[in-house]
């Protein structure tokens, strides 16, 4: 159990860093844009030099983002179609329907997808259930 943490805890440092790069990066940009609107003209050609560095910074985090995959079974984990709850690890999913989210009968979680992506933390494999991390991606 404690060797799928191991093989794991590289791929979730770089996801952790990919996200933190993104969100910073994204921040700056729309600061830029912002302090746009406040400063004088002869600093326009600066703020928009710092917010086309951000802009890409940004999205080349997000492109560049490593593919979540079990180090045990080789699986994706972005979505969550296997039997196993992706938050706790136990193997009570419900099947869901197009009208409602799948939703674990152990732990509560509803396994809801949105405008940026999951809403629920990945600790286990949805496939084999193994223990990926302990906080979550």
């Amino acid at each position: 159990m404690s060797s799928s943490l191991e093989s794991f805890a590289p791929i979730a440092q770089r996801y952790r860093r990919h996200e933190k790069i993104a969100a910073a990066a994204f921040t700056l940009f729309m600061l830029s844009i912002a302090a746009g609107f406040l400063v004088s003209k002869g600093f326009m050609p600066v703020l928009m030099v710092v917010a086309l560095i951000a802009w890409l910074a940004a999205l080349t985090a997000m492109i560049t983002f490593p593919p979540l995959q079990c180090t045990e079974c080789n699986e994706q984990l972005g979505r969550a179609t296997g039997s196993h709850c992706p938050v706790c690890g136990s193997q009570s999913l419900s099947q869901g329907s197009w009208l409602r989210a799948r939703a674990c009968t152990g732990c509560g979680q509803t396994l809801r997808y949105g405008k940026g992506g999951r809403r629920f933390k990945i600790c286990y494999c949805t496939h084999c259930g193994a223990h990926l991390d302990k906080n979550g991606l």
